[in-house]
């Protein structure tokens, strides 16, 4: 099996339970926070231990651009902008994501949820900084999402 379908299996996985998760659990928000706050910490060292060329000497953002063009090349998603809007906000968009299909979204009631690859970014750049990001909000759109990521000195976990 090559690392792309090794990468875009991993990936299918991660966002099958965290939407699984979400779904389950009644409390969507909430709950992507507290994984996050568990992934965090635990998802640099496993992404390098794959071979994944993240690392200390990289700033965060760099590590989350890089993870993302990986997204990209393997197919999953397309049309992904990953920008800051001030000091303190960032913003993932995903124009296209091949899970993200009109009926999924509309059934699982996306109100209170956020997007595995939002996750997956604040997670990265959680891992590589000394400030904490949070999951601020997510709008879903038919084909994919747009999430917004605060900066914060200090968190209540």
């Amino acid at each position: 099996m090559s690392n792309e379908q090794s990468l875009r299996d991993v990936v299918l996985l991660f966002h099958a339970i965290l939407v699984s998760f979400g779904e389950v659990s009644g409390n969507g928000m909430e709950s992507c926070r507290r994984i996050l706050f568990h992934l965090s910490p635990n998802l640099p060292p496993i992404l390098e231990k794959y071979g994944f060329n993240i690392s200390r000497s990289k700033d965060s953002i760099e590590n989350a651009q890089l993870i993302l063009s990986i997204l990209v090349n393997s197919g999953l998603v397309e049309g992904v902008e990953f920008k800051e809007i001030d000091d303190r906000t960032y913003e993932l968009k995903v124009s296209k994501c091949t899970m993200a299909i009109k009926e999924l979204h509309e059934r699982l009631n996306l109100k209170e949820a956020f997007c595995p690859y939002g996750i997956l970014i604040t997670g990265i750049i959680n891992g590589f900084s000394e400030d904490d990001f949070v999951l601020y909000s997510c709008d879903f759109t038919d084909m994919g999402s747009i999430t917004t990521i605060k900066r914060f000195r200090y968190v209540l976990r």
